[in-house]
C-alpha cells in the first residue's frame, strides 16, 4: 500500500538526569559483580546466563534483578547456586547498575531496541550482549562491550571469562561506554530528527 513512502529510523533516547554521573567509574578491585536487569523470561536468556556463569570457575557473583511468571522464577531459582547467584527482585535501574561491574543482556530473541543497554553504557558499564535485534546498534564489539550469540551457547561464558581475566579491557570498555551512546542521551537531537521528517513530509 505504501511502496513509495520514505522510511526513517529515529532511535529513542533517555534523559540521563543528574543521577547518571558523567564521571568514569573507579578502577575495580576484588570480587567482580555481573548483573542482569529486566523481565525474567525464557526469551530474555536468563536461564542461559545462569548456566553459563555457573560453569565458570571464577571469583565473581551474578545479581539478577526483575520479576517474571512465578513458575519460571521458581525454575531459574532452582538452577542457581545461592552462594554465587543472588535474586534481588524489582530494582530501580540506576541504583542497581551502580552496584555492579558488568551488565549482561543475554536476549535470545530479536530485541527491538534494548534501552537497558543505553542505560548501562550511560553509567559507564561494559556490556555483554547478544547480536540479536537492535542490540548491535548500541553495543559494538570491543568498543563498549562484547557481543555473543545464542547460536554458540558457550560464547556467553567466554565473554564473561574474558572480562573477568582482562581488567584493562574492562576499564577501556567502561571509559568508552558513555561517549558511545551520547546520541541516545540527547533529547533535542531526537526531537530535531522528528521535526525534520515532518517538515520534509509536509513540503
Amino acid at each position: 500500500y505504501f511502496g513509495q513512502a520514505s522510511q526513517h529510523v529515529v532511535h529513542n533516547c533517555i534523559d540521563p538526569g543528574a543521577s547518571l554521573s558523567a564521571l568514569p567509574r573507579p578502577r575495580h578491585s576484588g570480587l567482580l559483580r555481573f548483573g542482569y536487569i529486566g523481565t525474567l523470561s525464557e526469551n530474555k536468556g536468563v536461564s542461559w546466563l545462569i548456566e553459563q556463569f555457573q560453569a565458570l570457575s571464577i571469583n565473581a557473583t551474578l545479581e539478577i534483578a526483575g520479576r517474571g511468571k512465578l513458575d519460571y522464577e521458581a525454575e531459574i531459582k532452582g538452577l542457581a547456586d545461592p552462594s554465587k547467584v543472588r535474586f534481588v527482585g524489582y530494582q530501580p535501574s540506576e541504583g542497581f547498575m551502580r552496584g555492579i561491574d558488568v551488565l549482561v543482556i543475554p536476549s535470545i530473541w530479536a530485541e527491538p531496541f534494548g534501552l537497558v543497554a543505553v542505560e548501562g553504557c550511560a553509567q559507564h558499564l561494559p556490556i555483554i550482549a547478544t547480536n540479536m535485534g537492535g542490540l548491535p546498534e548500541i553495543i559494538q564489539d570491543n568498543l563498549n562491550g562484547l557481543l555473543c550469540t545464542p547460536a554458540d551457547p558457550d560464547s556467553l561464558g567466554r565473554a564473561m571469562l574474558k572480562l573477568y581475566l582482562d581488567s584493562g579491557l574492562r576499564q577501556r570498555l567502561s571509559e568508552q561506554a558513555r561517549p558511545s551512546v551520547a546520541a541516545f542521551l540527547n533529547t533535542e537531537r531526537m526531537l530535531d530528527q522528528y521535526q525534520s521528517i515532518l517538515h520534509s513530509t509536509l513540503h
